[in-house]
């Protein structure tokens, strides 16, 4: 194991050839899948729309391979329509808002095309972590205008079943993959994380027969701005 770890090290020594420092900005959206008690499975609507912020870092070789991380900080929020609870002239809405933060690791090649202009794709894990995840619910008769909101609640410390155990969990690991394109300094990219970890944890109901499940996905789009090359 020792003489793999030093094969790959020795590797990245010697075909390192520069690396790069940036940051970026861009869209993304959380598809949520889930199925949650006797429902049938159900994806979250609307989505959770917002945006990704951070500090990225590039470690390019020789034939256009290379290795891709980032710090990443994401904002996402949705918001319900109006809908009529059962016969009681009652109206609700719910709305979120999440914070979190992701690390991607990923392998990435890079085909020239021209002088300073590349194409490029990239694949690899994501691992996230939650920071804060707040549920809200507002609700009033069809005939007000002003409704009632409830207090936020943390996402991740409801506890349904009262059992002690929390229901939903903060980190996962995506498998990302996605594309992109490189004009000098500036960068697109765009791509597609698959939610590998069930963020329902509640270990009473994953012991049922057909266990209730909730996994993530996310899409997204990213501008870059690289700093230049370091030379090796």
């Amino acid at each position: 194991m020792k003489r793999i770890i030093l094969f790959v090290c020795l590797g990245f020594i010697i075909f390192q050839t520069n690396a790069q420092i940036g940051f970026q900005l861009g869209f993304n959206q959380a598809l949520e899948r889930a199925k949650l008690g006797s429902d049938g499975e159900y994806a979250r609507d609307p989505a959770l729309n917002g945006f990704k912020v951070g500090i990225l870092y590039e470690q390019n070789f020789k034939y256009g391979l290379g290795l891709y991380y980032a710090l990443n900080y994401s904002f996402l929020i949705n918001q319900t329509k109006w809908n009529t609870i059962g016969s009681s002239g009652r109206l609700q809405q719910e709305s979120n808002m999440e914070h979190y933060l992701d690390v991607p690791v990923h392998f990435q090649y890079k085909l020239l095309l021209a002088k300073d202009t590349y194409m490029m794709a990239y694949l690899g894990p994501t691992f996230t972590v939650g920071l804060a995840a707040e549920e809200k619910v507002a609700t009033k008769y069809i005939q007000e205008n002003f409704p009632s909101t409830t207090a936020p609640n943390d996402r991740y410390k409801i506890d349904v079943d009262g059992d002690s155990f929390y229901d939903y969990g903060r980190f996962d690991v995506k498998a990302s993959i996605g594309i992109g394109f490189q004009f000098r300094n500036i960068q697109l990219k765009g791509g597609y994380d698959f939610g590998l970890l069930n963020q329902y944890i509640d270990t009473y109901n994953n012991k049922e027969s057909k266990p209730w499940f909730d996994y993530r996905n996310e899409w997204n789009i990213r501008l870059v701005y690289v700093l230049g090359d370091w030379k090796w």
